[in-house]
């Protein structure tokens, strides 16, 4: 046994030895002696403004590109959980928060069905309870972007058009145009950074479609912005969550158009479901047509071996996106930002491709951490809350259940919540960004469904056992068959949870 022992584990040293001089051997060289910038940023979102600013700092020549500089005007990234926080602070850009009316969020307030709710604080640590940060988004790039320009990077409202790629599998810098202008400019550059978001052209350049480079659309979010509101809500400085209990209303196919079809919608099937003291300023919101639409994408993340090209590392949205219902993308993107900085300021000479491409590497496999925890969350919570569809077409109603199992499996969320202990800071700390363990995460969604069980049976008495095993038996199944696609996307568990056979159904149209 020990001969044996002894042999294979020779024969991973040579096997690896032999692989690291193979790739040695068959790394593209360089075509340029001389580059214009250490690295290009394709993108001025917050991963570009915020890696533009820390490697800037770090001594780096940074370039970012963006294609429109002025102040975006959307509803998305509002929330920057207390995880994220700590992670632009690491980065020092705390101050970014700071004059743009960013109220302090404490936790959350969940409300389900008519009558009943429960509080959801944030845990505590070190100094106090934990806080979020909501925010306009376009006032906290704009921050971001002075910022960055403040510690050294240059920033160009310029369109990328293509990647230079005269070596082929090298890429070595970009060609950009100004706006209305068609003749275009070559940068060259060390290292191309691609996060201009999902749905990129270049994220399916050089990333491999095995892996997935298109993001899905799985849903859409309607925003509206409630004026002088904050103080209405029934838990100020909290995220206050109505979860109907029969799930979400949704129009097949397409939203409803802009219009009497969308009015009708916010305000019969939205608007009953909020507290009376908000539906003045929601029904003024609606009738002036502020409403705001952004399609909900998810995209797995990287793996070492995802990408196609080498002098080049997606991240942000371009890279991995998951389902904003529990407002984590930030707090990966930044948490992004931090293991790619220590990734790059650890390269000797950037001119030398295997040096760079070993650093990308690890990055992907030190992202992993946080990102797989948080997107196996965000996709699962998402899974859950919306387990039926109430389908509106020509004024008819019909309701589709996609999986009764998950009704039974979102009163059980609740209840676990209401348990109150380490049932609230547990699930608290993970959605936060506080913890990060993905194994974690699979003992408290395991946990659900097995005391939601319990109570199940509890609830059946001795004369409806037979009935309340088999339900019981039912969310334990369809729970696994739930997160089980997810820690497969995730590469977690791979023995047990293999891609090849645990895959996610597409969602319900």
């Amino acid at each position: 046994m020990w001969t044996i022992t002894g042999c294979g584990l020779v024969g991973l040293i040579i096997h690896r030895i032999l692989n690291k001089f193979y790739k040695l051997l068959t790394l593209p060289k360089p075509s340029f002696a001389k580059k214009d910038y250490d690295v290009v940023i394709v993108g001025g979102g917050i991963g570009g403004c915020a890696l533009g600013s820390a490697l800037s700092k770090a001594g780096k020549n940074v370039l970012v590109l963006e294609r429109d500089m002025s102040e975006p005007d959307r509803i998305i990234g509002e929330l920057l959980q207390p995880g994220g926080v700590q992670h632009l602070k690491d980065l020092g850009l705390g101050h970014c928060l700071e004059g743009i009316d960013a109220a302090r969020v404490f936790g959350y307030q969940v409300f389900y069905g008519d009558d009943e709710q429960v509080n959801l604080p944030y845990p505590i640590v070190e100094g106090g309870r934990a806080e979020g940060r909501s925010f306009h988004y376009g006032r906290f790039i704009m921050n971001l972007r002075r910022a960055c320009e403040q510690d050294g990077a240059t920033l160009l409202e310029r369109t990328v058009v293509s990647l230079i790629e005269k070596t082929p599998g090298l890429i070595e810098g970009v060609q950009y145009k100004k706006n209305n202008n068609d003749s275009t400019v070559d940068v060259t550059c060390k290292l191309v950074i691609i996060c201009n978001g999902a749905g990129s052209s270049f994220t399916r350049q050089v990333r491999s479609d095995r892996f997935g480079n298109k993001p899905l659309v799985v849903s859409q979010f309607i925003g509206l912005e409630l004026a002088d509101s904050a103080e209405k809500l029934p838990k100020p400085n909290h995220g206050n969550v109505f979860v109907l209990p029969t799930g979400p209303v949704c129009f097949t196919q397409t939203l409803p158009k802009r219009g009497e079809e969308m009015t009708k919608y916010l305000l019969e099937y939205i608007m009953p479901h909020l507290p009376e003291n908000l539906h003045e300023s929601f029904k003024a919101e609606v009738d002036a047509s502020r409403i705001k639409v952004v399609q909900n994408r998810e995209m797995p993340g990287e793996t070492p071996e995802s990408l196609t090209k080498k002098g080049v590392v997606l991240i942000g949205d371009a890279m991995n996106c998951r389902h904003p219902i529990t407002g984590g993308g930030m707090t990966v993107t930044f948490s992004d930002c931090k293991e790619l900085v220590k990734a790059i300021i650890q390269i000797k000479d950037l001119n030398c491709v295997s040096e760079v491409d070993e650093a990308i590497q690890s990055f992907y496999s030190n992202r992993k951490k946080v990102a797989s925890t948080i997107n196996i969350l965000a996709n699962a919570l998402y899974s859950i809350l919306a387990p039926s569809l109430t389908v509106v077409r020509n004024d008819q109603e019909k309701t589709i259940h996609k999986d009764d199992t998950v009704s039974l499996l979102r009163r059980a969320v609740f209840r676990y919540l209401q348990r109150g202990s380490f049932c609230q800071t547990g699930p608290l700390s993970l959605l936060s960004g506080l913890w990060h363990s993905p194994y974690g995460l699979l003992f408290h969604f395991f946990s659900v469904a097995l005391l939601g069980s319990v109570d199940l049976i509890k609830e059946g008495g001795i004369l409806g056992i037979f009935g309340s095993l088999y339900k019981s038996l039912k969310m334990i199944t369809g729970a696994t068959t739930l997160i089980a696609p997810l820690i497969a996307e995730e590469r977690l568990l791979s023995c047990v949870f293999p891609r090849f056979f645990w895959k996610r159904t597409a969602p319900i149209k």
